[in-house]
């Protein structure tokens, strides 16, 4: 498959993921997705999406999305409780944060995102990230009933 942008960041990232055997999409120049199979053959996007630090370095923000703060909202889920949960989750986990994300003027989006230097990155750390981001996203996904993502 051609890079239709080529950069650093996707050349790195579809090297990667043809290694791998992943199918993907270059959307951009500083963004790749790709539908991650999960084992109990469910499904989960991942992107990978070029950041730069504050000190200018390139990070590749690895996240997948997993349910919608509206949906959150419209839930039976104690949403106190559930808050209090990825905090802590994020103050314990060394492999993933969770984190919400503008998705409209009237909503954001619950992620699962890790961020690693793409300087660095190897196969099996992005690997690692795209199997922790999707497994993590996939479970919350399912606590919601929904798979949307």
């Amino acid at each position: 498959m051609s890079n239709p942008y080529p950069s650093s960041f996707t050349d790195k990232i579809i090297t990667y993921c043809d290694q791998i055997g992943w199918n993907y999409e270059v959307t951009s120049e500083g963004s790749v997705k790709m539908l991650f199979m999960e084992n109990d053959e469910r499904s989960q996007m991942v992107f990978f999406n070029s950041q730069q630090s504050a000190k200018g370095t390139e990070v590749v923000c690895v996240s997948s999305p997993v349910v919608r703060l509206s949906t959150i909202r419209e839930s039976d889920v104690d949403q106190k409780a559930l808050f209090n949960e990825l905090l802590e989750h994020n103050g314990r986990s060394t492999n993933y944060r969770w984190a919400f994300t503008p998705l409209s003027e009237d909503d954001e989006l619950l992620i699962a995102c890790v961020d690693l230097l793409l300087e660095t990155m190897d196969e099996r750390e992005m690997t690692a990230a795209v199997s922790a981001v999707s497994s993590v996203a996939d479970q919350m996904e399912s606590r919601f009933g929904v798979d949307e993502f």
